[in-house]
């Protein structure tokens, strides 16, 4: 195992930061799109609807109320939340999706205490090794994201708070352990530690852990054999696995309104790559190193008096991401004789300047600059020596203002704004240039309150814009890729409308939504190579349910998104389906006590049918599939928590992808101790 990358050097720089005399304030006010309005609570849940006053729909995460695995990453979590699809491609990448956005995700962002983390050189942050613990708070905002957060966010964000997560006020100090193994022999452990401090003029809550887990191979589905004769009949061929991560937080809040926080997660592991099933001639590959590091700075004013008058807040946050990647492609099933090797080195620069001011008569005016510097060096051997370097940049303006009562509705808001966007690649590996791109966007949206206070109406429209990430324009790297210098900007319009509402103890959300994207980067075969391309036009609409109710000490929670999607190419006047967009997803979760102090924890998931491109076999169909979790846990004197688990329970073949199927059963022992 190698060690973790520039985790000390991280440390440091956070407690130097952390160090420095600023004043804080108790909740941060523009660390949010605009004000959220959210329905009381009724019951623990680890999911609820609300809605963002901007017209856009999300839903709020309560980490700690998920039942994760130790030193979870991302997709854990995102494979339990309702409306989100998460798909492992043959990378061994997991990217997620939502509401008729593409197979590739690049129309969704990740944000991490306000700075972008998928502004890298594919766009994409990677899921499956992109670490949990350290977080405290998560929302997905699914469909109008706010102009506020940057280029390249067409449909939806998730948000992460690491630590700009929680006020001070609520930290306690503590910590907590735990350890988890299957019975494949994959084990897991992470530990967490919080240490506030009050002092005088403020405090300052610190918070670290570290987390390790490791997999020699993950079992077979029913039904899936390998087609290596030397494979094991129970287990996937070439996916082992074996990662390392920790994470430092802090933010200093004095008792006025100013305040700073610093946070960093790192990991370093490897990964191996299980073939495509479907094709004679796969991707053989394995990642010997996967090394990253992302710290975020950040300061604020606070709210206080402004010199314009009213009041008003600044924010600053810087992020660097440095990230090492070796890759490795083989002859054979046997991935015993190499073929070729890549490695690659990422060094991203983010900042996001964000101001916000109030106006008399109930008007706020919010501003944001985010620029972003994305850099490669790509070593292929075989091969060429290359750098890549793009910049994106955007600047945004969003102005909100309360209306009076009307038509039997109260906190009637409505919102616009506008965005210039712009994105250049002034090196490009020797390959064809391109010009510098820039175009507008706008995002405009109304909410109201019932005069009960228990149904929140809320609809809104946007126009955002995505420059092509460098990977698609140029990289072909050790993969079955075509590069396409030549991809033109995909542009989005999008409208939404919906109600979130408390009905009893339920709360409830509908919202209908339609998306039409023009010049749509989507993938096609040629020369038996994957290839992206620019299509005239993909449409989007549909219909999302989400409801949460408690019974009887019990929390049950379903959630059912049914659409329709199209690709047309005009120039071949062709029509398309469009990959991986089933026509129905649904899910349910039910959290229930049972005899002996012990809790029940039941989700399924189904997905539709749907389509996929495969290099070799061209369209391909995916069968409707259902997946079932469960768990059993219980607590001892509220200091140890024993959990006995099954992950997909009922061992039914899950295709992620054209010829990747998720695990087959696991059964997994964990224990807590806080």
């Amino acid at each position: 195992m190698r060690c973790i990358p520039r985790l000390a050097t991280s440390c440091v720089v956070g407690l130097l930061l952390l160090a420095s005399r600023a004043e804080a304030q108790a909740r941060d006010s523009s660390a949010r799109d605009t004000a959220v309005f959210r329905l009381s609570t009724v019951v623990i849940q680890a999911t609820r609807p609300v809605a963002r006053s901007g017209g856009a729909s999300a839903i709020e995460v309560r980490l700690d109320a998920l039942r994760l695995e130790p030193a979870p990453t991302l997709q854990h979590v995102l494979r339990e939340m309702p409306f989100v699809q998460v798909r492992t491609n043959p990378r061994g990448e997991s990217y997620f999706a939502n509401r008729g956005s593409g197979f590739d995700a690049r129309e969704v962002a990740v944000i991490v205490d306000g700075v972008p983390a998928s502004l890298n050189f594919d766009d994409r942050a990677d899921l499956s090794v992109l670490p949990i613990a350290g977080a405290q708070t998560l929302t997905l905002v699914r469909g109008l994201p706010s102009l506020l957060y940057g280029p390249n966010v067409l449909g939806g964000v998730v948000e992460l708070g690491v630590a700009s997560g929680a006020s001070n006020d609520t930290a306690a100090r503590g910590a907590e352990l735990s350890t988890s193994v299957d019975q494949t022999g994959a084990r897991a452990a992470s530990g967490t530690i919080v240490m506030p401090v009050r002092f005088e003029r403020g405090s300052l809550a610190t918070r670290a852990g570290i987390g390790y887990r490791r997999s020699d191979g993950f079992p077979l589905p029913n039904g899936v054999r390998e087609p290596a004769p030397f494979a094991a009949d129970t287990r996937r061929l070439n996916s082992d696995r074996e990662q390392a991560d920790a994470f430092v937080a802090g933010r200093l809040e004095g008792n006025g309104r100013m305040w700073s926080s610093f946070s960093s997660f790192a990991y370093s592991g490897r990964r191996a790559t299980p073939a495509e099933l479907d094709v004679a001639s796969p991707q053989l590959l394995r990642f010997p190193l996967l090394q990253r590091s992302f710290s975020v700075a950040s300061v604020g004013t606070g709210e206080r008096r402004s010199p314009f008058g009213g009041r008003g807040a600044l924010q600053l946050g810087v992020g660097y991401d440095f990230g090492r990647t070796k890759l490795e492609g083989y002859t054979t099933r046997a991935y015993s004789a190499l073929r070729n090797q890549e490695d690659n080195v990422d060094r991203n620069v983010n900042g996001r300047l964000i101001a916000n001011q109030s106006i008399a008569g109930g008007g706020h005016l919010s501003g944001a600059f985010t620029y972003a510097s994305v850099k490669r060096h790509e070593s292929l051997t075989p091969g060429v020596i290359s750098d890549y370097r793009q910049r994106l940049w955007s600047a945004a303006s969003e102005l909100g203002w309360r209306l009076p009562s009307i038509a039997g509705l109260s906190a009637v808001r409505v919102t616009a704004g506008a965005a210039y966007d712009g994105s250049d690649t002034p090196e490009t590996g020797g390959k064809p240039a391109v010009t510098a791109l820039k175009t507008w966007g706008g995002r405009t949206g109304i909410t109201a309150m019932s005069r009960g206070g228990n149904v929140l109406l809320h609809a809104g429209a946007s126009r955002r814009v995505r420059f092509p990430a460098l990977r698609e324009m140029y990289s072909g790297t050790l993969t079955n890729v075509e590069p396409n210098p030549g991809l033109r900007p995909e542009v989005l319009v999008a409208m939404e409308g919906g109600a979130t509402a408390q009905l009893g103890r339920a709360q409830v959300q509908a919202v209908a939504f339609l998306n039409d994207i023009t010049d749509a980067i989507v993938r096609t075969t040629v020369n038996r190579k994957v290839k992206r391309v620019n299509r005239d036009q993909t449409l989007a609409s549909g219909l999302e349910l989400l409801a949460s109710v408690p019974i009887a000490g019990a929390s049950l929670s379903a959630d059912v998104t049914a659409q329709t999607t199209m690709s047309r190419d005009a120039a071949a006047d062709r029509e398309y389906q469009p990959e991986y967009q089933p026509k129905f997803a649904g899910g349910v979760r039910l959290s229930a006590p049972l005899p002996f102090a012990t809790t029940l924890d039941l989700g399924a998931r189904t997905v539709g049918s749907q389509y996929c491109v495969s290099a070799t076999n061209g369209y391909d169909r995916l069968a409707p599939s259902t997946r079932v979790n469960a768990s059993v846990s219980r607590w001892w004197r509220s200091a140890i928590e024993a959990t006995i688990g099954f992950d997909n329970a009922l061992d039914r073949t899950v295709f992620d992808q054209c010829g990747l199927p998720q695990p087959g059963r696991v059964v997994r022992v964990q224990f807590r101790v806080r």
